[in-house]
């Protein structure tokens, strides 16, 4: 509570409305097929009417919020983060290109992860070694 009461409103409103929706995405994909909660997310339209680029300490600020906030929601895995950070950066009019990967792990589990991209750039999800993931085909440009 320190943390949050420390910040500006404008930080701590980004921080509330990454909450919500990182707890919206991770029900929805509890309770729909994910072709549902994804054909939804790609259904949102920019709320931002500007040709003003969005900086990227506003991107950082964005996806620090998004991995805080899915500290306190179950199993808020990367497929609800990158999905969250997708809807957050539609609305600044930013378009997100979802990928998600799959590999054999250690001992031949299988693995998978998602991140997101935006103008080449990784957004959220890349912390791991993405080259030992094999992008699913037919999910290569799930953007928005």
């Amino acid at each position: 509570m320190r943390f949050f009461l420390k910040h500006p409103f404008s930080e701590q409103r980004l921080l509330v409305n990454a909450f919500v929706v990182v707890a919206i995405i991770r029900l929805a994909l509890w309770v729909l097929p994910f072709k549902m909660v994804r054909e939804r997310v790609a259904s949102l339209r920019a709320k931002k009417n500007s040709d003003e680029p969005v900086s990227f300490i506003q991107v950082k600020k964005l996806t620090s919020a998004v991995k805080r906030a899915s500290r306190y929601v179950p199993m808020a895995s990367c497929l609800t983060q990158a999905l969250t950070a997708q809807v957050l950066l539609r609305r600044l009019g930013v378009r997100g290109i979802l990928r998600i990967g799959v590999t054999k792990g250690s001992e031949g589990k299988f693995e998978a992860h998602a991140w997101l991209e935006s103008h080449g750039r990784i957004i959220i999800g890349g912390s791991r070694d993405l080259h030992r993931y094999t992008v699913l085909s037919g999910l290569k440009e799930l953007s928005l």
